[in-house]
C-alpha cells in the first residue's frame, strides 16, 4: 500500500471552539465554522501557530511559513510579493481575540 494512504490523520484544535479535528478539514464538525487555512500547507489554522503574510495579510502557520521562506522561496504563495523571514511574526492568542472583538463591534 502507498505510504501516503497509510499515514494516520493528524488532529489539531479548531481555532474557534478548540475541538480536535483533522488538520486538513476546513469546517469544524462541532461549531460549524468555516476555518481559515494556511497559505503554505492548506491545513486549517491553529491559534498557537498563527502568522500572516505582511503584505496581503492572508493567514499562515508560523512554523510552516518560516520554513517555507528559509528554504529559499521568498515570495508569498498568495500575493507573490517578496517576504523576508524576519518580517513574519507569531501572532498570540490574545492578539487574535482582540482582532475578533474589534471586528464584531458595531460601526458608529
Amino acid at each position: 500500500m502507498c505510504a501516503f494512504f497509510s499515514q494516520e490523520e493528524v488532529s489539531t484544535p479548531c481555532p474557534f471552539c478548540k475541538s480536535e479535528i483533522v488538520e486538513m478539514d476546513l469546517e469544524c464538525i462541532e461549531c460549524k465554522n468555516n476555518l481559515p487555512f494556511c497559505i503554505v500547507t492548506g491545513k486549517h489554522m491553529v491559534n498557537n501557530d498563527w502568522s500572516e503574510c505582511p503584505n496581503c495579510k492572508f493567514p499562515a502557520l508560523y512554523s510552516e511559513f518560516k520554513e517555507y521562506l528559509l528554504e529559499g522561496d521568498a515570495d508569498c504563495p498568495i500575493c507573490g510579493k517578496p517576504v523576508k523571514p524576519a518580517d513574519v511574526h507569531l501572532i498570540t492568542e490574545s492578539e487574535l481575540q482582540q482582532r475578533d472583538s474589534e471586528r464584531s463591534e458595531p460601526s458608529k
